[in-house]
């Protein structure tokens, strides 16, 4: 049985970094020709009759080590926009000790997101080779990235601060 003796209201710390985001950027490389036809049509395509959905916020945390401390990650995401922090664990108790390691926007909301790790630097002749005997155990340069899955594409993120981007064909 656990018993808690003060409990305390878990409060993300991506929630508090979203207060502070300046939101969605629009790029205006995008619309080279400015014609007021297509200015009108993009900014009455973005208005509703119908009442705004109430935006889901959700986080998913991680412990993690950095050196010899432990650490808590979290990855917070609120339409598209996600945040990656990390706090310490015994920062929990004493304030607020989190720190933001990186701030993600899509063009579209974020249907999912997740850590993950992918393994690179395979060549072909690794892949090709049948005379080798296949094993389980994974090849490659550890690369830890963040996935992020919205509605035309699949983005990830490394901690190297590569970029990967791959289309969705069938939605």
């Amino acid at each position: 049985m656990i018993a808690a003796s003060e409990p305390q209201e878990f409060v993300p710390h991506g929630r508090q970094q979203m207060k502070r985001h300046p939101g969605e950027v629009v790029m205006s490389y995008l619309q080279p020709n400015f014609h007021a036809e297509s200015f009108l049509s993009d900014r009455l395509s973005q208005v509703a009759i119908s009442e705004k959905p109430q935006l889901v916020e959700r986080w998913i945390l991680r412990g993690s080590s950095d050196g010899d401390t432990q650490c808590e990650e979290e990855l917070f995401i609120k339409d598209k926009t996600a945040v990656w922090s990390r706090g310490t664990y015994s920062g929990l108790q004493s304030g607020d000790c989190s720190m933001v390691l990186c701030c993600y926007t899509c063009e579209t909301p974020i249907k999912h997101a997740l850590w993950c790790t992918f393994h690179a630097g395979m060549t072909e002749k690794t892949v090709l080779d049948t005379t080798e005997q296949i094993s389980d155990e994974p090849k490659g340069v550890l690369m830890p990235s963040i996935c992020l899955v919205d509605s035309d594409f699949i983005k990830i993120f490394s901690s190297d601060g590569e970029d990967y981007v791959a289309c969705q064909q069938f939605q």
